[in-house]
């Protein structure tokens, strides 16, 4: 068994410390966002996983990885005590007439760096009978058929729970600039103990960790929630 320090319980901090807590593993938390998540990017973000339109944009090597992906997390859901909203039910990808424009280039995109079977172009009518309510608003649409999206609070959720169970998780000061003398210090602070105590400390602050990554740019990201429980 080896022991960890993680700095940071976004999403990153989360995902690896459950999983090196799967593997047998000691694990440490140090963190100055809530245990909820609150502040964290994978918090507030849609939760999809799409390989296919995202490496339109991001290359080959996102479509790679968010293939795995695929796979992971239908199974990694399963490890969890509690629900997590997963469907694997496909995208898909419309423009208003004033943005048709936009489609297209995103449609010859596609064409160039995707495979055949990643996409489909329906009309008005497979739109249809897929999404009747968007083909009142939409002569035609792309169809990413293998992509999926999960309830990423509800990940969150679960996660907290597990670790605040089987984790030594503290609540930090914000951390700027890492390095070994300010990781001792916040292991003497926080842990009672020092950092050669660990195998390997694991920046995984995302955004926070600018200090130590210049060029670090964030992305601003509109999500919309919807509560219709009629529907």
């Amino acid at each position: 068994m080896s022991h960890y320090l993680l700095i940071g319980s976004g999403l990153i901090g989360r995902l690896t410390a459950w999983r090196l807590l799967e593997a047998g593993h000691d694990v440490a938390i140090l963190s100055n966002d809530d245990r909820r998540g609150s502040d964290s990017a994978g918090y507030a973000a849609a939760g999809m996983v799409a390989p296919a339109t995202e490496a339109i944009s991001g290359g080959a090597l996102l479509k790679t990885m968010g293939q795995r992906s695929l796979q992971l997390w239908s199974q990694w859901l399963k490890e969890l005590c509690g629900p997590v909203f997963y469907q694997q039910h496909g995208t898909l990808v419309v423009a208003h007439a004033a943005d048709q424009s936009e489609m297209e280039r995103f449609q010859r995109q596609a064409d160039y760096r995707l495979e055949a079977a990643d996409f489909h172009l329906l009309d008005k009518q497979a739109l249809h009978a897929r999404e009747a309510e968007l083909a009142d608003r939409f002569q035609q649409a792309l169809y990413f058929p293998a992509e999926a999206c999960l309830d990423n609070r509800q990940l969150y959720q679960q996660l907290e729970a597990l670790l605040s169970a089987h984790s030594n998780w503290q609540h930090c000061e914000p951390i700027g600039h890492l390095d070994a003398q300010s990781i001792d210090s916040l292991c003497r602070r926080y842990l009672d103990c020092a950092g050669s105590t660990f195998d390997a400390v694991l920046d995984c602050r995302g955004n926070g960790g600018k200090a130590n990554l210049a060029t670090l740019r964030s992305v601003r990201g509109e999500i919309l929630r919807v509560h219709a429980p009629a529907v």
